[in-house]
């Protein structure tokens, strides 16, 4: 039986199909040591209003700094951006049939004050991981062998967690050495994420949200969904 790799940057509150990578992976490298970058969904998450997708980004001190790792970004309290998250995920889910089931909680998260973002995607991470739920064991990349290079990094990850494959997305296909990865006799296969229809709040389906929109509309179905979305190809 496959022992799954997989690696996910960080993220606040990630995309659906981010959470169904996890699902279907045994062991997870949580990225805290690649960059932060603008315009990720590192600190921001994308969720459902009746105008369609709209982001809520945690602001972050960046400004004068450069090349900063994820695990080092401070967050930027010299605005109200908690309090208006919070009024924006109430304006915009008060009526889904899940929402009084996590608000309480997501509440105190968002009340409690932030200044490392990493803290806070970590609590993030913890919120959803107990909801959906999801069994991998996370292993912080800052735990791990700094390597550079992409494929002797994934190579040195296997060795170092136990696993014998590795879970990649289409988009990465061209960033490692598959052939290298196979010759030291590891097994790689495709994540694939093909969005299942759920109920949504307000007209037509938007993909590639926040779980929480997930969690907000189908509760307890949520892994359920997930499941139903996921496609592994051996590679």
């Amino acid at each position: 039986m496959d022992v799954i790799l997989s690696v996910i940057q960080p993220s606040y509150f990630p995309s659906v199909s981010m959470c169904g990578k996890i699902l279907v992976s045994d062991i997870v490298v949580w990225a805290d040591t690649f960059l932060f970058k603008k315009g990720a969904t590192i600190n921001r998450m994308k969720i459902k209003t009746i105008d369609g997708g709209r982001w809520l980004t945690v602001p972050a001190l960046t400004r004068g700094l450069s090349a900063q790792q994820i695990e080092k970004v401070r967050i930027d309290n010299h605005t109200r951006w908690a309090k208006n998250h919070f009024k924006t995920l109430k304006n915009n889910y008060c009526n889904s049939p899940y929402y009084f089931y996590y608000i309480d909680e997501l509440s105190r998260i968002l009340d409690s004050r932030w200044n490392l973002l990493a803290e806070l995607l970590e609590e993030s991470m913890l919120f959803y991981r107990g909801k959906i739920p999801l069994k991998a064991e996370f292993i912080k990349s800052s735990k791990l062998p700094g390597v550079a290079d992409r494929t002797d990094r994934v190579l040195s990850w296997l060795k170092e967690t136990g696993c014998d494959t590795f879970l990649f997305e289409p988009f990465e296909k061209e960033l490692f050495d598959q052939n290298k990865i196979r010759a030291k006799n590891f097994s790689l296969k495709l994540y694939d994420f093909r969005p299942v229809k759920y109920h949504q709040q307000f007209a037509g389906f938007v993909d590639s949200l926040s779980v929480l929109d997930l969690l907000f509309n189908e509760g307890e179905m949520s892994a359920s969904i997930l499941k139903r979305s996921i496609v592994l190809d051996q590679f």
